[in-house]
Order: structure tokens, then C-alpha cells, then sequence
């Protein structure tokens, strides 16, 4: 066998392959957005698909809620042949009120002065005006506060937002942990990395949401 024919059939392979890979991922994603509209249409939420360049996902409308899950891109190269396409999905509902922040803990000792002023400069910067006043709050059962961490503005009234069944579902998640946030605006979750697109998943974080309205 001459070196052209070999060629010949290893980019023969690698277009084969390729070709396989694309119409599988292809009609994965048909099975999805399927899916997606099927469970929509049944609850009587409105869907649309986002299809743009950069931009890639779906927005959910409920009645008392929105979900977004996008995957998006700056369009600058990250690496050899890759760019920087990054992935959220959040849960929006119009509940606001007092802000308080849970989210995975990062450390399992106290926070040093520093650490604690670091902290504040990164609400301040995220959230302005509702990061006023906000100081960690140990609430919930040792093996909540094991996981996750807890900021608020009003830590008197937090059991009533941190009820021990949202406690429950929080430590029964096995995903990556959200972030819930509640301020001025209203009251989210999100799914940093993570672009949902399966039922599982959406079912999942609508149920969690649904424990803060």
C-alpha cells in the first residue's frame, strides 16, 4: 500500500468520523429542544430558543418565574483552535427583599479580616447598593453549614427564607451547588458552568426555585 492510498483513507476515516459525530450531536440536540418544548407546551409556559452566533440556549416564562440557559461567547480564541465560550443558567423570579447570598462554602475555617473585606469589595462590586450591611450568618444544621455559606442583611429573618426543606434539597443536590441570591431586584439561582438541557436537570431547578416563592 503506496503512502497516497494510506492518506487517502485516514482522511477518508477522520471525514467519516467527523460526519458520525455531527449528525449525533445534531440530533441529540433536536431530541432536546424537543423535549424542552414538549414539557413547556404541557405547563403551559412560553419557550423561545436563542440562536445567534455568540449565543446559543433557551428562555423559559412561567407564570411566577423565568429560567435562561445560555452558552455564550466573546468570540476571542481562549486557545489553539477554541474560544471562550462560557455557560449559566439562572432562575428569576420578582420576589425581592433584603439580601442574602447562600452559596458553596470555600473554606472551612473563619474568614480572616482580610478575607471578610475581600469579600465585601467583591458584593459591593457585584451587587452595589445591596451589599450594604451584609455579614455571614451561621444558620442551619452543622451539616448545612459544612457545605454551604450564608450572607445576609437581615439575619433575624433569614429561617424564614433558609427553611429546613430548602436546607434538605440543598444538601440532596448533586450537582454542582448554585448560587441563591435574593436583593433589591428579586430572587435567583444560578448554575455557573453548567447550560441546562435535559428534562432531569430543568425539573430539578424548577423545584428548588419554587421552595423561594
Amino acid at each position: 500500500m503506496n503512502d497516497l492510498l494510506l492518506n487517502f483513507i485516514v482522511i477518508a476515516g477522520s471525514l467519516i468520523l467527523a460526519s458520525a459525530i455531527f449528525l449525533f450531536s445534531n440530533q441529540k440536540q433536536k431530541r432536546e429542544m424537543k423535549d424542552l418544548t414538549q414539557i413547556a407546551n404541557q405547563n403551559g409556559w412560553k419557550i423561545a430558543y436563542i440562536r445567534k452566533p455568540l449565543e446559543k440556549g433557551f428562555k423559559i416564562t412561567a407564570r411566577e418565574w423565568i429560567i435562561e440557559s445560555i452558552m455564550r461567547s466573546g468570540g476571542r480564541e481562549s486557545g489553539p483552535g477554541s474560544t471562550d465560550w462560557e455557560q449559566i443558567t439562572t432562575w428569576f423570579a420578582n420576589k425581592p427583599g433584603t439580601t442574602i447570598l447562600i452559596g458553596p462554602r470555600t473554606t472551612q475555617e473563619d474568614m480572616s479580616p482580610l478575607a471578610e473585606k475581600l469579600a465585601h469589595r467583591i458584593f459591593e462590586t457585584a451587587l452595589g447598593a445591596d451589599a450594604y450591611g451584609l455579614k455571614e450568618v451561621a444558620v442551619g444544621s452543622s451539616a448545612f453549614q459544612e457545605k454551604f455559606m450564608v450572607w445576609a442583611q437581615d439575619p433575624e429573618r433569614i429561617d424564614s427564607f433558609l427553611t429546613p426543606e430548602l436546607q434538605y434539597t440543598l444538601l440532596g443536590w448533586d450537582r454542582k451547588p448554585p448560587l441563591i441570591k435574593r436583593t433589591s431586584k428579586g430572587t435567583s439561582i444560578e448554575l455557573d458552568g453548567i447550560q441546562l438541557k435535559n428534562i432531569k436537570g430543568l425539573n430539578a431547578l424548577i423545584s428548588l426555585g419554587e421552595q423561594l416563592l
